[in-house]
């Protein structure tokens, strides 16, 4: 397999997203831009410029038609991936530091940061699409629901929809990893240590029966959504920030690295 070098950011990426087809992908970084690439070849289709910080997360709805970015200017913008359009910004009264499309697209869940008295939280929005063109009608500035801290856990970090939207799994900044019961109201199910640092992304296999997980501590975690149990671990030589499993081939995509301040 050829590798492809895509250069397209000045500072580290944050975050690399694949869409359900797997031929294109989408990426972010702390240089307040996004990108979306042609798979095939790493050719650049376009950015998506609008945000005033760090954009810590993105993602691509079911069908390629929508993104969502959550920044550090305490804001999640939704874009037309088509033509790159920012056709709606939700204020927040925080950094935001995870955003997901349900596997259905008409929700998405933000994770809001722990900062300046604000405890954290889940968000969850819904979109309302138009039943034939699927095209988003409607956006409902306020969440539908609010997931705090679970008690005996610190802040969630990272998060995501398993098969059907059946559960939410989140990372948190001690390492642990939760399980929410989206059929029951949201409702905590369990949770377990996984890694020794804060994890830095959470992304699903094509059929959301499984995860994978990146952390500050050099490792990644291939995780059964069902029973909690590690599939596989990738140890590495550096911080994780992104880890992704492709949609295509069985293979998966890790990034990371060390800030040049933090190297002694």
């Amino acid at each position: 397999m050829r590798p492809l070098v895509l250069m397209g950011h000045e500072r580290p990426l944050t975050q690399v997203k694949y869409n359900k087809e797997g031929d294109l992908l989408f990426t972010c970084s702390k240089d307040s831009s996004a990108s979306v690439w042609y798979t095939i070849n790493g050719e650049r289709l376009g950015t998506l410029d609008g945000h005033a910080g760090t954009i810590w997360s993105i993602d691509v709805d079911p069908l390629s038609m929508y993104c969502v970015t959550g920044s550090a200017d305490y804001s999640i913008k939704v874009w037309n991936v088509s033509n790159g359009e920012n056709i709606f910004t939700y204020q927040s009264p925080v950094p935001v530091k995870c955003v997901e499309f349900s596997p259905c697209g008409n929700y998405f869940i933000a994770i809001l940061d722990s900062v300046m008295g604000y405890p954290g939280s889940i968000n969850v929005y819904k979109l309302e699409r138009d039943s034939t063109s699927n095209e988003i009608t409607n956006f409902i500035e306020e969440p539908i629901k609010t997931i705090n801290t679970q008690e005996g856990l610190v802040t969630v970090t990272v998060a995501g929809w398993s098969t059907n939207g059946k559960f939410i799994i989140a990372g948190h900044k001690d390492g642990n990893v939760s399980k929410y019961d989206v059929e029951n109201d949201y409702q905590f199910v369990t949770s377990f240590k996984l890694h020794e640092s804060n994890i830095s992304d959470l992304q699903f296999s094509p059929d959301r029966t499984y995860f994978i997980t990146s952390s500050r501590d050099s490792n990644a975690h291939i995780v059964d959504v069902a029973s909690f149990k590690i599939l596989k671990t990738y140890e590495t030589d550096c911080p994780l920030n992104t880890a992704s499993i492709t949609p295509l081939k069985e293979f998966v995509v890790l990034g990371g690295g060390q800030s040049a301040k933090d190297v002694t």
